[in-house]
């Protein structure tokens, strides 16, 4: 399902509440399956508690997600395939975690804990902060340093189990030469505030050219890129390169590919998601494997505002779907 911007149930004068009792008989038969689900509620303004307590019976039906180690590097890390993003609306947090989710991107721009996560062990869920300074002034220690420290007291997440170079480097001579970024980490990790280093690269030159050049480097542990159905060969080929060497790859913006997808029927039938465009890429890219039938990707960061994302784009990764899909999700 494409990240559009509608939002579960538009708070309109001309939709109706729901009490109880009709609120669990819609509840109760609403089905899993081509939007099914939302439509039972259409009409209707729910109240946040409502909205709560029907994302998690459709996380429910939709079944956990499968956990896997993260990579070579990150041994001790298991996660879902489908990463959530801060950015979800808060009511699908504990859609999110109903379904096995359990890693967030970008919970370093939370300004206090959310609810859903206060209530459970630290160590249940993992986290990233993307330090916003590298592409801007990646000497910039002090300012990578304070941003972390400053989140934390903020949110109280304690620490942060990956310190990402949000944005990445513009060139490969600015990786090597100038290393504020990773000074900052090496301070925090000492202080045990975040636990690995990665990089939320985006393409301001070829990713084979900059992910290369980050394997090769030896400090980084997770690369998270842009990445989606059609991407070239030669990025394939750098990605498998990377996960051989026990680095944790991460797509994002994977619905970038949903026009290509859309037109491409046969595939989407191959991925037993007809009609389906966001449970199809996400497919792609999580059954994705190199030229030694290993998958490329540990997970995929996607950002859901209503129950149809949240039924395609996470029931994409989950292997109760994938059967009544008559999908075989091997990975």
């Amino acid at each position: 399902m494409e990240d559009d911007k509608r939002i579960i149930t538009p708070n309109t004068e001309d939709l109706k509440t729901l009490n109880r009792r009709d609120f669990v008989r819609i509840l109760t038969t609403a089905t899993i399956g081509a939007g099914a689900f939302a439509a039972a509620f259409k009409g209707f303004a729910l109240s946040p508690s409502q909205r709560a307590e029907a994302a998690e019976t459709m996380a429910d039906r939709i079944g956990k997600l499968p956990k896997r180690q993260f990579c070579g590097r990150m041994k001790d890390v298991k996660t879902a395939p489908i990463i959530i993003c801060q950015d979800w609306r808060p009511e699908l947090y504990a859609a999110g975690l109903a379904a096995g989710l359990n890693m967030v991107h970008k919970a370093g721009y939370w300004k206090t804990m959310p609810p859903e996560f206060a209530k459970l062990p630290r160590e249940s869920y993992y986290t990233d902060i993307t330090v916003d300074s590298t592409p801007r002034n990646p000497d910039d220690e002090e300012g990578a340093y304070r941003q972390v420290n400053e989140s934390l007291k903020q949110n109280g997440l304690k620490y942060y189990d990956v310190f990402k170079a949000h944005f990445g480097w513009r060139s490969v001579q600015s990786m090597k030469d100038q290393r504020g970024t990773y000074r900052a980490f090496q301070r925090l990790k000492k202080e045990g505030k975040v636990r690995y280093f990665g990089v939320s690269q985006h393409d301001y030159l070829p990713y084979p050219e900059i992910i290369s050049a980050q394997i090769d480097d030896g400090v980084i542990d997770t690369i998270q890129m842009f990445f989606t159905y059609g991407a070239p060969q030669a990025t394939v080929d750098v990605l498998e390169k990377a996960r051989k060497a026990g680095i944790g790859v991460v797509a994002m913006k994977v619905m970038g590919g949903a026009v290509k997808m859309r037109a491409d029927t046969a595939y989407q039938a191959q991925l037993k998601a007809s009609g389906k465009v966001g449970r199809a890429l996400y497919r792609h890219v999580l059954t994705l494997k190199g030229k030694d039938k290993k998958p490329i990707f540990a997970g995929c960061v996607t950002n859901v505002g209503n129950f149809d994302q949240f039924e395609e784009n996470i029931g994409a990764g989950a292997d109760k779907i994938a059967r009544a899909d008559g999908f075989f999700f091997d990975v």
